[in-house]
């Protein structure tokens, strides 16, 4: 029963998406407290700081996250969702130190990677037809072979 915390908009929270899904994979959940909530819509929303109004995070809002995981760090757990999209901006920049941060953007593209990785050279995955000097690339579309894939 591993111990998993969540950083997220109150929206997102209150709608229990993060809650559901750690119970789900047999974890136990935890959000911020109301302070810690506090910091992180802030550094979500601030028109002067906030993640939504300075795309790389300004260094109030990265403190104000940074302060929220260390809150998750003395109640033991060690692993902590970046449960706001935007929030993948600031991870490089987070002090992650004794947590294991799961940001849902990377992973997800790390799944959509592994799931395409097969089809990635549409020839190569035999998804079109190929004639000796050319391959058929979508209805009635003929176009040369530039990768060699024609070769005797």
């Amino acid at each position: 029963d591993e111990r998993v915390g969540f950083v997220a908009t109150a929206g997102a929270t209150a709608t229990g998406v993060w809650r559901d899904a750690i119970r789900s994979a047999g974890g136990t959940a935890f959000s911020a407290d109301a302070r810690e909530q506090a910091l992180i819509h802030d550094a979500i929303y601030d028109p002067t700081h906030g993640i939504k109004a300075v795309s790389s995070g300004a260094d109030k809002a990265v403190a104000a996250v940074n302060e929220a995981l260390h809150w998750f760090r003395l109640r033991g757990i060690g692993t902590v969702i970046l449960g706001c999209t935007d929030m993948a901006i600031m991870e490089n920049s987070l002090d992650h130190a004794g947590l294991v941060l799961v940001n849902p953007l990377s992973e997800l593209a790390h799944f959509v990677h592994e799931e395409i990785e097969p089809y990635s050279h549409p020839l190569q995955a035999g998804l079109f037809p190929q004639t000796r000097q050319h391959q058929q690339v979508g209805v009635g579309r003929v176009v040369p072979d530039r990768f060699g894939l024609d070769s005797p």
